[in-house]
């Protein structure tokens, strides 16, 4: 026994297969932008970290000639356009303050505006992106380094220690 389907049926496998692409587009845009705005993030988490420490270490030269140095960091490292960013915070906010300790603390931060792609069918146009960096001058950190070529049989370690002042 056979049995038919009445007209009512016809035609759902091309909504389901639409409802199906709808949705994978949008996973895939949600991928595609969000990759993008991690990228953005990583690398304006660095220039402002790199702003930071360039402040930290000429703001004995007064804060003019500190921030001067933070700007000049911030450009090298975050320029304007990067991966299609429309809008950036150039120059960044940089702002000198003075720790419990009496030590100065340097705090860079910066936005960027990321225009997407795909999740502009889901009615997101932007993506809102903004990192901040933090730095104190003459604070030590011990940086562990490995020689490449090891003279003896077995590979020396040294530490040196890395601080935020003129070299």
């Amino acid at each position: 026994m056979t049995m038919h389907r009445g007209r009512s049926q016809r035609g759902t496998a091309f909504a389901y297969l639409g409802i199906t692409l709808f949705a994978l587009v949008g996973f895939t845009g949600l991928a595609v932008d969000l990759g993008r705005s991690y990228v953005i993030k990583s690398n304006l988490s660095k220039a402002v970290d790199a702003a930071a420490l360039a402040a930290a270490r000429t703001i004995g030269e007064g804060q003019s000639a500190a921030r001067d140095e933070a700007n000049k960091i911030f450009n090298v490292n975050f320029r304007n356009g990067y991966l299609g960013v429309t809008s950036v915070q150039n120059p960044p906010l940089i702002d000198f303050s003075v720790a419990a300790d009496d030590s100065n603390v340097i705090t860079v931060s910066s936005r960027a505006v990321l225009p997407t792609t795909f999740m502009q069918i889901a009615g997101f146009t932007n993506i809102n992106v903004s990192a901040s960096g933090q730095a104190t001058p003459g604070r030590s950190v011990p940086i562990t380094t490995r020689s490449s070529r090891p003279l003896s049989s077995s590979c020396r370690t040294s530490t040196r220690t890395r601080t935020a002042s003129r070299w």
